[in-house]
């Protein structure tokens, strides 16, 4: 069968020929590294992909082998690595991923599995430490992350779970220590930060607590001592510090006091030492001090 050199031929309308002929070609396309080594060679059939196509490194080793079926890949895929190691496998239907795909790392060990279901609603997917252990599992839709997911430490504790929706974290968020302890919990909308969130100390006790619109805070947030005692607190507005402020020391005596305006500190501020005396006092003006 004739084989052309990859720069001779044109595609048009999807169709491949050959440069200044109106006949759709049949015969294979290749290319070559420099050296004379093979780089690429695709089988082609009244100007659709037919057939094995393969790829080649500079080595002559594999890079990617695949099928075609009047220009719609099917069937089979690999790729691998210059050394010779699977990198992916799977199979297409029809263009479009079909059934179980896996990858691998450069030794072999499985990184990531995924099953596709062409025209069903959902396809689980896991992925993998070098070690073997699990990092993550959840399911994919139209290529997307969509639906219940977890992901794990390496030791194999549960680290994070939540929902995404159309790629995008969406919905409430645990996230866990490796002790299996819960640190923080937080609410999802497309993707952004939106509703209260919960963050823990490691003794269980909570360390602070806010609210979120659209992923900029909004509303109150307090933070906490480890003993359960007020650190702080103060309202944001659309991501900025804005209305009044108090920070406390860890015995629950006031430390400082004062007014924040588009996140600067805008007018008298005191602070005082643990026994409850004025300590200091500055005026401030879009945050910058104007008098001590």
């Amino acid at each position: 069968m004739k084989e052309v050199l990859s720069h001779k031929l044109n595609i048009r309308n999807n169709i491949a020929y050959e440069v200044n002929s109106q006949t759709p070609f049949t015969g294979y396309e290749v290319q070559y590294y420099e050296n004379g080594e093979i780089q690429f060679k695709n089988r082609y059939e009244k100007g659709y992909q037919e057939g094995e196509s393969i790829s080649y490194f500079l080595s002559g080793q594999w890079n990617i082998k695949a099928n075609y079926k009047e220009g719609i890949q099917v069937g089979p895929y690999e790729s691998y690595y210059e050394n010779g190691q699977i990198f992916e496998k799977g199979s297409y239907k029809e263009g479009l991923l079909c059934g179980l795909w896996e990858t691998y790392n450069e030794t072999g060990q499985l990184k990531e599995k995924v099953t596709y279901k062409v025209g069903e609603e959902d396809s689980p997917f896991e992925t993998y430490y070098e070690t073997g252990q699990l990092k993550e599992k959840g399911t994919y839709k139209e290529y997307q992350k969509d639906g219940p997911f977890e992901t794990y430490y390496e030791n194999g504790q549960l680290k994070e779970k939540g929902t995404y929706k159309e790629g995008k974290l969406d919905g409430p968020s645990e996230t866990y220590r490796e002790n299996g302890q819960l640190w923080g919990k937080k609410t999802y909308k497309e993707g952004k930060e939106d509703g209260p969130s919960e963050t823990y100390n490691q003794n269980g006790k909570l360390s602070n607590r806010a609210n979120t619109k659209n992923g900029k805070r909004y509303g109150l947030f307090e933070r906490y001592y480890e003993n359960g005692q007020l650190m702080d607190k103060i309202t944001y507005k659309e991501g900025k510090r804005y209305g009044p402020f108090e920070a406390y020391y860890e015995n629950g005596q006031i430390f400082e006091k004062g007014t924040y305006k588009e996140g600067e500190k805008d007018g008298l501020f005191e602070r005082y030492r643990e026994n409850g005396q004025l300590w200091a006092k500055r005026t401030y003006k879009d945050g910058q001090i104007i008098s001590d």
